[in-house]
């Protein structure tokens, strides 16, 4: 088989045949090559308006772009990446720093040593990031996201798919619809988790409101039990999360039988106002105002100031009111 030619091959082969000039084809090489699709090595650093990488592209130094970076092939940076906003649909690796002014969206493939974004950040792919992940504004994961240390943002931060991390921290609302895993602790103005998952926070949870469980539809007009498995089966995440979209709040969902692993935080969980199903503490749980429903444990004390309710069996928990 005919080995494909490269595109300055037929460029070359256009001259050769007087259907484009020298000067026609040193401009359109040009212009290729500052969108990136050429594929040759670029030795050094490389600055330009925009890229559009539809090949394969590597740059052994930086990587400066004053617009956007778009791509939809394969970057490899050896230095850092600066632009005002990336799309990554292919696959992109930056050995060390990444930082774009506004948006970062990938549907493909990022890795980077370091992520800072001034804008959203969107990941219905796959990011993995050796260390912090920062955003000025949303995190949003409906794909998966990997990092060795904090995932930060001033604004909310809403996990649909994955976020395994060291910590993760929000000035805001993190909202957990998918899983999370973190070495260290949770730090929010708010948590929520309306469909407890198997989520594992092995440091401590600290939220002024922490919502883990539906609270409510806590009072449902009628129940939907879901007696549709074996007893030894569970309902599919991606069924519940639909149920729970789909049908209006006065209807609950009865997942007693069907609870799985719970939602488990290592650590203390500390709060103002508090409310639990499905979950299981290791530490204390320290808040103001403490409403415990089923499926709830905790090995160290509980704590409150205000008030106490509980579905859940307390004989074997230490409680304290201060």
């Amino acid at each position: 088989m005919e080995e494909s030619k490269t595109l300055e091959q037929r460029l070359n082969e256009k001259v050769k045949t007087g259907e484009i000039s020298e000067a026609e084809f040193q401009e359109l090489f040009s212009k290729f090559q500052e969108l990136g699709l050429l594929g040759s090595p670029v030795q050094g650093s490389m600055k330009r308006k925009s890229l559009l990488v539809t090949g394969k592209e590597t740059i052994t130094g930086d990587l400066l772009i004053d617009g956007n970076l778009s791509v939809y092939g394969g970057l490899i940076v050896n230095g850092s990446v600066e632009c005002k906003k990336a799309s990554v649909n292919g696959k992109a690796e930056v050995k060390r720093h990444f930082y774009s002014k506004s948006k970062v969206i990938v549907t493909g493939k990022l890795s980077s040593n370091t992520l800072n974004s001034g804008g959203k950040i969107s990941i219905a792919g796959t990011m993995k990031i050796n260390q912090d992940i920062q955003s000025e504004d949303e995190i949003k994961v409906s794909g998966k996201l990997v990092a060795g240390g904090t995932v930060m943002s001033t604004q909310k931060i809403v996990v649909l798919g994955s976020v395994t991390s060291d910590s993760i921290k929000s000035q805001s609302t993190i909202k957990v619809n998918g899983k999370v895993y973190t070495n260290g602790n949770v730090e929010a103005k708010k948590f929520v988790a309306l469909i407890p998952t198997s989520s594992v926070i092995s440091g401590s949870l600290l939220a002024d409101e922490i919502e883990i469980g539906n609270e409510s539809s806590e009072n449902p007009i009628f129940t939907l039990d879901l007696n549709i498995l074996d007893d030894e089966e569970e309902i599919p995440d991606f069924v519940t999360n639909l149920l729970k979209n789909i049908l209006p709040k006065s209807i609950n969902l009865n997942f007693e039988k069907y609870f799985g692993d719970p939602f488990t935080i290592k650590g203390d969980l500390i709060g103002d106002k508090i409310y639990l199903t499905n979950v299981h503490v290791h530490g204390d749980v320290r808040g103001r105002s403490v409403k415990l429903g089923k499926n709830v444990e905790i090995n160290g004390k509980l704590y409150y100031t205000q008030s106490l309710n509980a579905d859940t069996e307390l004989q074997d928990i230490e409680i304290i009111q201060q």
